[in-house]
């Protein structure tokens, strides 16, 4: 599939690949190799920008890519082994017994696939749907026919089960409020059945657009008969809203009804909350009505009902009622009563309950793209969340309060629709999207979203808790972006099992978390998602346009491109680098090589022969007429970087390269290290890391053993810690001054000095001139920093 041209670090990542967002990638003019070689044979090296044009590049097919052995094909292999050995009849059995088949003695996997499992067993098939994703890529990187054979199974059985049941009813669609919208058409008789709802204590809410002014057509109708139900009708009687509950039949209604009709052909938003009709909290036995996000009314309820058998909406218990004429869109039911306020804002913008929508944007164009036909791309533009699309585009942030991994995937979607209807609007909308969330809302291991919402940007610290980081939202922000962090590979545990994937669902943040690698018994969203992720570590290592190979990520793999194969044998992150070998036929190919942000002083060379490097961020631009056995090698050091939060700047994570550091330690408080002692002139932190024998990536920094968090172990770990420097000193010398104002940092904001001499003239003129001179005087006035102080600081170095 054609992607925009850009490649685009994420925060905390492996290294930068060629997301969906962003501008072009284009090569600046020719920069001589060292040595000042610029001839056919040595090639020529450049700095790529992120800057140019907007052609497509084209992403290689899973089977064009070999993954070789190093760490994502280690963590791969845990998870196919996990895919060969799994007894998929687990996974249909629900569907075959839905469909009163032969379910082959099979028992289903619990959590959210069994009839018992989470939301009532709503979520069935969830689960299913990764794995068979997974499958399928698993089964196109390795050509494993075991793998094939599970996909044939479950795809014939969902066959079966489909030609067992009764065809389901078109239901024609329309334009929605905000997006598609189911329509009933006068006369159909067609309504939904709900799964089982909580009654008691609930909200409803829903857009509706009533095309005819007929009287007692539900919008809603919970029961069991027309004894026992309760109701929400478009039109009573007088033509005016009206909720209603009885357990006696309608003499024993409480009910309330709205002051004024809801317009024919126009939208109108409709809420209803039952058990709590102050808001407030308290079971107060009270019912609110609210139209287009005003309460217009409310009643006591006396009439608690439970145990209901139908939850139809468009449909009545009275067999003389008409069914509802007109259409629905943002259908929602939380199983807890919402504040007045939050039914005003459902009212202005697409709201989720407890039960998460799944909207359709990306299929359409996928499938307008296969098969050519425009009519294929009606149905996505249909399901257009238009305030959350216009604002993002316009680049208002509305996340807060938003479910994360229910609108990350629509942004992947817009820019399908950007590259099939050309429209500006939704490559806008993408674009500003990822800024919202990168890095404002993103966690140092590459997650977002806290208890599966976003919070306000730039809250990092406020929110470490024990459910930070939904694992989907790193895979789907991972499809956006398309660039393999940490959270991806850590999220998968470094253990085999037979039974169950070993994934995570939560990472919990806080001081001294533990992951847990068997959430809900092993079957949910996250470790569907985590499946897949580990089927395509391959996936965005090499993009390519006709004449040039964009290499991105640092993996040991081998590309198959026109004739010419690639070959990388570095196994990152363990070595620092990467040297692309040339094999087969060669030609006259330019090589663009991603030279990560986080690689300051990386080197390159050709066969050998030095080449100019640009800084960080670019790429490293070669072309030239390649022969078998070429060497192109990048070496990328990798130094310590400690990174602080937004919201509390002494809350800070350690970074390593690309890698995430964590520190293993069961305490539950914030940790507290000094680093600035440590510290080169260059700025660099690493001299604070003593590396520990014999374990790749770990070290003890202040008596603590401090790991890769890609590392998927059970330990109690600590991803952020508080910083704490209290007095100046420099590369392990004391000055015994109070660190006040920052001034350590305020020197190291020059860093890195050549040498010792300008990093001495820098700490000088800190100490010494006009400002800062009057303020580290008032300082030693008010007794905090003497003068004494300032000369220590000083003369120190």
């Amino acid at each position: 599939m054609p992607l925009p041209r850009r490649g685009f670090l994420l925060a905390g990542g492996l290294a930068a690949t060629a997301p969906l967002v962003g501008a072009g990638v284009a090569s600046a003019a020719p920069a001589a190799p060292a040595g000042g070689s610029t001839d056919s044979a040595a090639g020529s090296a450049a700095t790529g920008s992120a800057a140019g044009d907007s052609l497509p590049l084209n992403a290689f097919r899973l089977d064009q890519v070999a993954l070789h052995d190093g760490l994502p094909a280690d963590k791969r292999e845990l998870v196919l082994a996990h895919a060969r050995g799994y007894d998929v009849d687990r996974l249909v059995q629900v569907f075959r017994a839905n469909a009163n088949l032969p379910t082959l003695g099979a028992v289903a996997p619990g959590g959210w696939e069994g009839l018992d499992g989470e939301a009532n067993g709503n979520l069935r098939g969830h689960y299913t749907g990764h794995f068979l994703s997974a499958l399928a890529q698993a089964g196109a990187s390795t050509g494993e026919r075991v793998l094939t054979d599970k996909i044939d199974t479950i795809v014939g059985a969902l066959h079966d089960g489909r030609a067992a049941l009764d065809a389901p009813p078109r239901t024609p669609a329309a334009r929605g409020k905000f997006g598609g919208a189911a329509l009933h058409q006068r006369g159909c008789h067609q309504y939904v059945e709900l799964p089982a709802l909580p009654t008691g204590r609930f909200t409803f809410a829903a857009w509706v657009k009533p095309t005819h002014a007929s009287t007692w057509a539900r919008v809603l109708d919970f029961g069991d008969d027309d004894t026992r139900y309760l109701y929400l009708a478009a039109r009573n009687g007088n033509g005016v809203p009206r909720f209603a509950i009885t357990a006696t039949g309608p003499g024993g209604e409480q009910g309330v009804d709205a002051p004024t009709p809801l317009p024919a052909g126009e939208w109108s938003h409709l809420a209803l909350s039952d058990g709590d009709g102050d808001g407030d909290g308290d079971a107060d036995g009270a019912a609110t009505l609210y139209v287009n996000g005003a309460a217009v009314g409310s009643t006591a309820v006396t009439t608690p009902l439970t145990g209901l058998a139908h939850h139809w909406l468009g449909r009545s218990h009275f067999a003389a009622d008409p069914v509802f004429a007109g259409a629905f869109d943002e259908i929602s039911v939380w199983s807890r009563v919402l504040t007045p306020d939050e039914v005003a804002a459902a009212a202005t913008r697409p709201a989720g309950g407890d039960v998460a929508a799944h909207p359709c944007d990306e299929a359409g164009p996928a499938l307008r793209a296969r098969t050519g036909k425009p009519e294929h791309l009606a149905p996505a533009r249909m399901f257009d969340l238009d305030a959350l699309i216009d604002a993002c585009a316009e680049n208002r942030d509305v996340l807060a309060g938003l479910h994360a991994n229910q609108h990350i995937p629509i942004f992947t979607g817009l820019v399908r629709l950007r590259e099939a209807t050309g429209e500006q609007r939704y490559l806008d909308a993408a674009r500003n999207f990822w800024d919202m969330v990168v890095p404002r809302r993103l966690y140092r291991i590459g997650g977002t979203s806290t208890g599966e919402f976003w919070r306000a940007p730039g809250v990092i610290a406020e929110t470490l808790a024990d459910d930070n980081a939904e694992t989907c939202c790193a895979h789907n922000m991972l499809k956006l972006g398309r660039a393999l962090f940490n959270q991806i590979l850590g999220s998968k545990q470094d253990a085999p099992s037979a039974d169950v994937p070993l994934m995570t669902y939560f990472i919990g943040l806080a001081p001294g978390s533990v992951r847990d690698f068997t959430p809900e018994q092993g079957a949910t969203c996250c470790e569907g998602t985590g499946l897949e992720s580990a089927a395509k570590y391959q996936d965005s290592v090499y993009f390519h346009d006709e004449k040039t190979l964009y290499v991105n990520l640092f993996a040991p793999t081998t590309a198959h491109w026109n004739e010419t194969t690639i070959t990388r044998g570095a196994h990152f992150p363990h070595e620092r680098g990467t040297s692309p070998g040339i094999g087969g036929k060669g030609g006259r190919v330019t090589i663009k090589v991603r030279v990560p942000s986080w690689a300051r002083g990386a080197s390159a060379s050709l066969n050998g022969r030095p080449l100019a490097v640009p800084a960080a961020g670019p790429y490293l631009v070669v072309a030239r007429d390649w022969r078998r056995g070429d060497v192109l090698r990048l070496r990328t050091p990798c130094h310590l970087v400690a990174e602080p939060t937004p919201d509390r700047p002494e809350v800070q994570a350690l970074g390593y390269g690309p890698v995430r550091l964590v520190a293993r330690d069961p305490r539950a408080e914030f940790l507290e290290l000094a680093l600035h002692p440590h510290a080169t002139p260059s700025g660099d932190l690493s001299r604070a890391l003593r590396p520990i024998s014999g374990k790749p990536l770990h070290f003890t920094l202040g008596g603590i053993e401090f790991a890769p968090f890609h590392e998927g172990t059970t330990d109690p770990f600590h991803s952020h810690f508080r910083r704490v420097e209290p007095t100046i000193a420099f590369g392990g010398v004391d000055s015994g001054a109070p660190n006040e104002g920052g001034f350590l940092d305020r020197v190291r904001e020059a860093a890195p000095f050549r040498d010792r001499a300008p990093f001495l003239r820098h700490v000088h003129r800190l100490t010494a001139d006009h400002p800062e001179r009057a303020r580290i005087r008032d300082a030693a006035a008010s007794g905090r920093m003497s003068e004494h102080d300032v000369r220590t600081v000083d003369n120190g170095r």
